[in-house]
């Protein structure tokens, strides 16, 4: 904690001044955060993102979280505080701290009443706690069960591992998008995915290669759905190809980029879908070209 405390008054320069007025200024700051007042998919509702659902956090986590791992989770946060004694394992305040952090991050949260939105991405800190309440669930089914029925235990833990890993060099380099059976067949149109379009990297070079196609013109004109997000993402692709493409709504453009988590059904009228992305089947993003007439 001394060091934590010494690091983090070095690495903040915000805090030389008034180190404990600006810290208590800022966490308050952050606990509710009123800058942005918009509205985020969840469970196909479009819900305030300053005033969303006690559930939200449990239900968002559980819906973007392989089905083993939520289990083990689950038994870690609920079952073990209650059924399992300090002498079925070793060193039982690591578990008592990794459970702490857990509830003390979700309670803090409901108590506050915090701003969040775009997935759980506000507390993944506490997946290392997780990851440590896992563990404990796996020794303390060791200890309860036969070695054979812990032999399949682990068995299904180690083919869930591999099947994540398999879907995640599958999907690659979508692997953020992840969603399990819990989510619904739609959950493209029903979940947030994707909120800071990081997939419009690829929709660009492919509007790149599509201007090289024709030396004439030197660039294409396109649209965005959100204009926010494209001016930041084409930082992504190379300096000297950003060139290529021109990103301007007034002119008569020739190509659409959809977001299906920004913009939802409101797909372009008079273009036709020529370039996607898919994560599971599912359209998280693509390039509409201008019919021809």
């Amino acid at each position: 904690m001394v060091l934590f405390v010494g690091f983090l008054y070095i690495l903040w320069p915000a805090l030389w001044g008034e180190p404990v007025k600006t810290f208590i200024q800022v966490f308050f700051k952050f606990a509710n955060y009123d800058v942005w007042d918009g509205k985020i998919k969840f469970a196909g509702f479009n819900i305030p993102v300053q005033s969303p659902p006690k559930i939200y956090l449990p239900v968002i986590m559980s819906v973007t979280t392989p089905i083993v791992q939520l289990i083990l989770w689950l038994v870690g946060i609920f079952a073990l505080p209650i059924v399992a004694k300090k002498s079925d394992w070793e060193k039982p305040f690591i578990f008592y701290s990794a459970l702490f952090f857990v509830w003390a991050s979700y309670l803090a949260i409901i108590i506050m009443k915090s701003t969040l939105y775009s997935g759980w991405r506000h507390v993944e800190y506490i997946f290392a706690s997780l990851v440590i309440l896992s563990v404990y669930s796996l020794e303390w089914l060791k200890k309860k069960y036969s070695k054979k029925i812990f032999n399949i235990i682990l068995g299904v833990v180690f083919v869930s591992l591999l099947n994540s890993f398999y879907w995640i060099a599958r999907n690659h380099p979508f692997q953020y998008v992840y969603f399990n059976f819990l989510a619904g067949k739609n959950w493209a149109k029903n979940w947030e995915h994707d909120y800071w379009w990081v997939s419009s990297k690829q929709l660009l070079e492919f509007l790149t290669k599509e201007s090289k196609k024709d030396p004439n013109t030197g660039y294409v004109t396109f649209c965005a759905g959100d204009t926010n997000h494209i001016p930041l993402n084409l930082n992504l692709i190379p300096l000297e190809e950003r060139a290529l493409v021109k990103l301007s709504c007034r002119e008569d453009y020739e190509y659409f980029l959809y977001n299906s988590n920004i913009l939802g059904n409101n797909k372009p009228q008079g273009f036709h879908p020529v370039y996607e992305i898919k994560v599971d089947g599912q359209v998280i993003s693509s390039v509409y070209q201008k019919n021809s007439e």
